[in-house]
Formats: C-alpha cells, sequence, structure tokens
C-alpha cells in the first residue's frame, strides 16, 4: 500500500481525457496493488452497465466509456480503504469485496433510520428502508438533499464486514422520466465547504438523447463517497414533485453488505 495525491494519482486521466475528481480536501489516498483479474473485475461490472445504457442513450454511453479507466483506479483506493484485505470480483463472493453500478440498495443500505452507526443521510423517499428506486419528493424553493440532509453528512457503510465504497461519475447526475427539476447544485464535504453552489447548463432542460427523457447535470468531476469521510450534496429544485434522479457509478462493497437481495 501505498499514499499519493489525487492530483498526482489521476494526473494522466484529466490531461488525456479531461476527467476531473472532487477530492473535497481529502487529497491524500492510499492505494492498494490490484491484480490483473480484479482489473478485469471492475472493467467487466462497468462495461455489462454501460453497454446496457449504450442500447437506450449512444451520447451518455460516449460520455460515460472514458471513465472506465479511472474506476479501475479508484478500485485500488477501495481496497486500501477497507478495513481487511480482500479481493476484488465481480459478481462478488463471501469474503471478497465486489463491484457493481451504483443502486439504490447499496446507497441506501439500512433498512431504519439513518444514524452515526448507519449514516446513509439523504434525501431520497426510501430512506428509512433500504431503497428500491431513485424517487426524492421535491418542493420548489426548498432545498433537497441527494446526499446528506442538511445537516448530517451522508457515508457509505461503515459496518464491520459490509463496508462500501462509491465513485460517481463525472456528470453523473441523471433525471429521468420528467422534466429536469434542479436549477442549482452545492456539494460539499466534512473537511471543506468553501466553494458557492454552481448552476445548472442552461440546456439542461433538453434531453441527452432526442426522444428520450433522460437529462445530465453537471458535476465538479468525480465524486468519492468514502464509509469514514462524510459528502453533501444539496439541490435547489425548480419545480414541485417527484423526480427520478439518479446518482450514476459504481459501488466496491464488501459482500457481507449485499450478500442476498434486500427488500
Amino acid at each position: 500500500m501505498v499514499s499519493t495525491t489525487v492530483e498526482e494519482y489521476f494526473s494522466r486521466e484529466y490531461a488525456d481525457k479531461g476527467i476531473r475528481v472532487f477530492a473535497g480536501s481529502r487529497d491524500t489516498i492510499d492505494i492498494d496493488r490490484l491484480e490483473e483479474d480484479e482489473k478485469a473485475a471492475i472493467r467487466l461490472a462497468f462495461r455489462k452497465g454501460l453497454e446496457q445504457i449504450g442500447m437506450v442513450s449512444p451520447k451518455l454511453y460516449a460520455m460515460l466509456k472514458p471513465q472506465e479507466d479511472a474506476m479501475v483506479m479508484w478500485g485500488a483506493v477501495a481496497k486500501a480503504a477497507f478495513p481487511e484485505d480482500k479481493v476484488i470480483r465481480y459478481p462478488a463472493s463471501a469474503g471478497t469485496i465486489g463491484v457493481d453500478w451504483l443502486c439504490p440498495a447499496l446507497y441506501m443500505y439500512y433498512a431504519g433510520a439513518s444514524s452515526s452507526t448507519y449514516p446513509a443521510y439523504c434525501g431520497y423517499d426510501g430512506t428509512g428502508a433500504v431503497g428500491d428506486n431513485w424517487d426524492i419528493t421535491l418542493t420548489k424553493g426548498t432545498a433537497a438533499y441527494l446526499a446528506g440532509d442538511g445537516t448530517d453528512y451522508y457515508k457509505a457503510s461503515p459496518t464491520t464486514n459490509q463496508h462500501s465504497f462509491h465513485v460517481l461519475c463525472q456528470n453523473g447526475i441523471l433525471e429521468v422520466g420528467s422534466s429536469p427539476s434542479i436549477t442549482q447544485i452545492h456539494v460539499k464535504t466534512e473537511a471543506m465547504n468553501k466553494y458557492s453552489p454552481f448552476a445548472t447548463s442552461p440546456l439542461c432542460s433538453e434531453p441527452i438523447e432526442e426522444g428520450k427523457q433522460v437529462y445530465v447535470y453537471p458535476t465538479l468531476g468525480m465524486l468519492p463517497m468514502y464509509h469514514n469521510f462524510g459528502t453533501m450534496v444539496g439541490v435547489m429544485p425548480g419545480r414541485t414533485g417527484v423526480s427520478d434522479i439518479r446518482l450514476t457509478g459504481l459501488t466496491f462493497y464488501e459482500y457481507d453488505l449485499w450478500s442476498s437481495l434486500k427488500t
């Protein structure tokens, strides 16, 4: 295991592909060596979801595909972040670290009220129960939270043998099936709250593909979400209603967190 900086580690991804990382002042990271079969597992998981995305939206596929190598690199960070030395596999098996596309069951991982023990704080309608969709109830002019709740910060699962680590893709906040709702986004962490909110694109109200209700919101880069470092993502809605706002990326998780179907 070695330590490096986020800037140095991802410098080639930025220089060659324009992929940024919002580190939130967690600038120093540990990385663990990945075996070739672990890298292959991450690529297999990423490509599985990406292929299906490409069937629906070739433009979204083209935006996400260049982030594959960076996701493999994040796998080395996730492996180092978990307390026990385990290999990454897809699909996961007992005693391993799994990797898959971020889904409500992994994001809203605890079927109960969020707390310091289970800090899955967020504003999604599934909060307090294992989420089965990305629905969130919004009120025009009232802040809502995709991560955190305005006071408490969101953390991935910190439970022994059930740790998780999320990585949101750059520009990986999507709204599906309704008119776009968000006009402002504000991202901060436990260690940093120095940046102002930022506006969504002037044309985010237009679907990414003609005839498809898929809308893309900008981000400040890829966003890691650790089990021991809190993140807050606040948004300001421009309309009232229930929206389907999906966080797109990968989750690395210890097998015991998702060893069977969650209900």
